[in-house]
């Protein structure tokens, strides 16, 4: 879908937001012309991005530690990927 995008378009890694936030939301502000917000520091969001009830139990959502956990540890090549999906994901 991204080959025939016919608008600009960004992609960000979870990651580099996760563990690189000031520099990327600064980086991304940037690029669309913006400019970062000076009168205060760097504010995280700690609780989970997604609310409402359809995305289950407030209790079972990642918020950002949880994420750092998750996340911050080594994980192996195919990680959760099936022999499909890491095969096409190679081949980009």
């Amino acid at each position: 879908y991204v080959v025939n995008a016919t608008f600009p378009y960004l992609i960000v890694r979870f990651e580099d937001l996760q563990f690189y936030a000031p520099n990327v939301t600064t980086q991304i502000c940037e690029c669309a012309g913006g400019v970062m917000r000076t009168d205060r520091p760097f504010q995280y969001i700690l609780d989970s991005a997604k609310t409402g009830p359809g995305h289950g139990k407030k209790s079972e959502r990642t918020g950002m530690i949880d994420a750092w956990i998750k996340y911050g540890k080594p994980m192996p090549p195919q990680n959760e990927f099936n022999t499909v999906d890491y095969n096409a994901a190679m081949e980009q």
